[in-house]
């Protein structure tokens, strides 16, 4: 059964080996999962926190907290095992009422308020990386977390 992943991103890729990953990880998904990806203009202004508060607004605007769980990518958010990442992919795409909603911020990271909205903040790492970088991870992780929950041997 397709449930749906959506994945609200700061930026879009840029550079051919990004989408190619993309578009890779996507195909892998696709029996599984519905991916909708939704890409925020960056800001321009100078000040970082006036910069985060813009994107975060306009991440807001792409976002239904009604029908969606948030789970905000962050590098100071929980680290999961890829297993207890899988166990929570289970339980969010297993909701009848909501579906996972990633949201990668810009170079700069995530609104506070963004982050206090979400019902999870993980990190994939305590290494900082590009949102490009980024997603091409969470889309890995989230192919691996569901070769664990539909038993096939990609996850060693």
């Amino acid at each position: 059964m397709a449930r749906k992943i959506k994945i609200v991103s700061v930026g879009k890729l840029k550079k051919d080996f990004w989408k190619d990953a993309f578009k890779f990880y996507i195909k892998r998904l696709k029996p599984y999962y519905s991916i909708e990806d939704l890409i925020v203009n960056p800001s321009n202004l100078e000040n970082l926190e006036e910069r985060k508060r813009e994107e975060g607004k306009r991440i807001l605007k792409k976002i239904n907290k009604e029908k969606e769980t948030l789970i905000s990518l962050d590098v100071k958010g929980k680290e999961l095992t890829t297993e207890e990442f899988s166990h929570y992919l289970k339980k969010w795409i297993e909701s009848s009422s909501q579906y996972p909603c990633f949201i990668i911020g810009g170079a700069y990271g995530l609104w506070e308020e963004i982050k206090k909205e979400s019902s999870f903040v993980i990190s994939l790492s305590k290494l900082t990386f590009s949102h490009e970088l980024t997603k091409i991870i969470l889309l890995e992780q989230l192919y691996r977390a569901t070769s664990v929950i539909f038993g096939h041997p990609y996850h060693h």
